[in-house]
């Protein structure tokens, strides 16, 4: 579980369709943006990327799929990008499905535009 001091909660729906990549060290990683409504009436939602790894992203993969709800916590850690700015990057700990979405539902919104962050290190 994620510590106090630098964790996150979020619930929200997956807003894409989960592809799983590989590092150069051939370790299992995907980005999942988690659609979050915003509270209040048309409001809108916030689209939140997660770096998940290993065998959570291939269970993330085998039992959740484009527009379920899921919970999702981690721990947010600061990087640099490619042109040395600070980045905040939330890595998932653990994730809940919550539920699957409705054959009839309209589908989640889709993700912006721009990409996750480039091939992330491994963690140690």
């Amino acid at each position: 579980m994620a510590s106090a001091s630098n964790s996150f909660n979020i619930v929200g729906n997956i807003s894409r369709d989960i592809e799983i990549k590989l590092t150069t060290k051939q370790t299992k990683y995907c980005w999942i943006t988690v659609a979050v409504n915003k509270i209040g009436k048309d409001k809108g939602a916030d689209f939140i990327d997660v770096l998940v790894w290993d065998k959570m992203a291939d269970n993330l993969k085998k039992y959740c799929a484009k527009g379920d709800c899921i919970a999702v916590a981690g721990t947010i850690s600061v990087i640099k990008d490619k042109e040395n700015h600070n980045k905040i990057q939330l890595t998932a700990d653990s994730f809940t499905m919550l539920g699957r979405r409705a054959k009839k539902e309209e589908e989640a919104p889709a993700a912006p535009a721009t990409a996750p962050g480039s091939v992330p290190e491994a963690p140690n």
